[in-house]
């Protein structure tokens, strides 16, 4: 093919394309044993091909700016080499997802093409951010599981021993107001004390304090952090008449209302799922709760969804409306050396930005929450509004003012909401903890049974779900370690052993 023939100039050298790649592998010292090569616009694959050539088993990812080049492209028909345009059926973090292992997300190597760069400045500025945050959230979503996994796991079996009623078919027929914490919440609270009989206030667990100290009852809460932070939250939910919790949430103990049960689809929560109720709200793994709130309300409302407080930065200092549940906290960390509004400072942005303070002003956790989204599609989401909103832009969610909030209440939600209940003996209870530690059982022997070599234990282990899932969340460094070869087929069988013991000694004690 002649570089002069195509319908883009710029990208590759026109008298010898292929030694041009060559000498840019050289160039930039790429590591030919990297599983995966992520290639931000390839141009026509030269580079791709070249990498083949020299790491035959690797994984090529083409990420490209425009649609205009896949008829010249040198990679079109080869199934080691995946690529993505915008005009793919799937976004690119969907691509991504599909395409990357969490065990290969360490073996991943991002190559840029600099002509590419110059020849679409702006496209190409937008995939390679694009690329980044997916990497950075997969990475910290990871590193999540591999903190929280036995945190997780803990809470299941505990809360399956003293589950609360369950609530199954909850439709909801009136504006739902989800009031996340952020510092313009305060503005919303006028409306929302003046219109609660007739919302269906769905309420993020850091903003109950606020919504107490102003006798608004939210309707729900849904939470789903594990951690002790997260039930340090709920202490004040006792006014809501439902929760809305995946298993693994924290608050077994401190939000005892009826429970509208969530599932991220992981074979650990779908076990318990199937035996106990067969009927929970099926969700994508989130790292924020209001991400979880989002897709909840999608689920069992087809009117106006309206977001309170969704700010996803601070103002000033302030990250939280006030009152808030960590308010107790400050005040008896703060002392003469460290005054309070210090600490609120040392706490924000503020303290490690330089002039100009740059808005919006956001940590990495918000900005990564900001920018999923910011990746939701305008024209799928014509329901969805957004009370005072903040410096970050959501295309998605139109701005809407109190008034025409108000016009949305014309029913009182007594009216307009349905639900049914199913309570579930102890009995029940306990005999889903033992299925589940004699479903552990047969999954452990049937894979030490057909395990006999290090070399496939990996492959073998991915086809017990359940098995694997546990893995993951009690020894997520050895499943590394096996994808990387340096574990054997007896650490595995150490690893289970622990699990398992583990599991009995939880099972036992909430058995007391």
């Amino acid at each position: 093919m002649s570089i002069s023939s195509t319908p883009i100039t710029g990208l590759h050298s026109r008298y010898d394309p292929w030694r041009e790649a060559e000498k840019y592998i050289q160039h930039a010292q790429v590591s030919f044993s990297s599983a995966i090569y992520i290639l931000l616009e390839p141009g026509y694959g030269y580079l791709g091909q070249v990498l083949l050539t020299k790491n035959p088993r690797a994984k090529i990812l083409e990420i490209h700016c425009t649609s205009d080049l896949e008829a010249y492209s040198v990679t079109a028909v080869q199934p080691e080499i995946a690529a993505w345009s915008p005009d793919s059926e799937f976004s690119l973090f969907a691509f991504l997802s599909a395409q990357i292992d969490d065990l290969e997300i360490g073996s991943v190597e991002v190559l840029e093409w600099p002509p590419a760069e110059r020849v679409f400045p702006i496209a190409y500025a937008q995939v390679k951010h694009k690329v980044r945050s997916f990497l950075q959230e997969r990475r910290a979503s990871i590193h999540t599981t591999g903190k929280f996994g036995r945190l997780w796991l803990r809470n299941i079996l505990k809360r399956i021993a003293v589950l609360p009623p369950i609530t199954t078919n909850l439709k909801v027929n009136a504006p739902i107001v989800i009031a996340a914490s952020g510092p313009s919440l305060q503005k919303s609270l006028s409306l929302l004390a003046r219109c609660q009989d007739s919302l269906f206030i769905l309420a993020l667990p850091s903003s109950i304090r606020t919504l107490m100290h102003y006798k608004i009852k939210p309707n729900m809460i849904v939470h789903s952090d594990p951690g002790f932070y997260g039930n340090y939250h709920l202490r004040g939910s006792t006014s809501a008449d439902w929760q809305a919790a995946p298993l693994y949430a924290a608050g077994y103990r401190t939000a005892l209302q009826q429970l509208l049960l969530l599932s991220t689809g992981s074979a650990l929560e779908e076990f318990f799922v199937h035996i106990l109720s067969r009927d929970a709200v099926r969700i994508q793994p989130h790292g924020t709760v209001a991400g979880i709130a989002y897709q909840l309300a999608s689920k069992i409302s087809t009117g106006p969804i309206i977001w309170a407080g969704l700010d996803l930065c601070y103002q000033d200092i302030q990250a939280h409306t006030r009152p808030h549940s960590f308010d107790y906290l400050l005040q008896a960390a703060h002392h003469r050396y460290a005054p309070l509004q210090d600490i609120f400072f040392r706490r924000s942005p503020l303290s490690t930005v330089g002039a100009p303070r740059p808005a919006p002003l956001q940590n990495f956790a918000l900005t990564r929450y900001s920018e999923w989204f910011q990746r939701l599609t305008p024209t799928l989401h014509d329901r969805f509004y957004r009370l005072f909103p903040s410096e970050v832009e959501i295309q998605a969610f139109a701005p809407i003012s109190p008034a025409e909030v108000e016009a949305f209440c014309n029913k009182p939600t007594s009216q307009v909401v349905t639900s049914q209940s199913m309570h579930l003996e102890e009995e029940d209870l306990l005999q889903a903890l033992d299925a589940f530690i004699e479903e552990v059982s047969r999954e452990t022997d049937q894979f030490l049974l057909h395990s006999k070599s290090s070399e496939e234990v990996l492959v073998s282990l991915r086809s017990y779900p359940l098995l694997y899932e546990l893995m993951k969340y009690t020894a997520l460094p050895l499943l590394f370690r096996l994808y990387r070869g340096s574990a054997k087929l007896e650490d595995v069988q150490r690893a289970l052993f622990q699990t398992k013991t583990e599991i009995q000694s939880i099972i036992q004690a909430v058995n007391l």
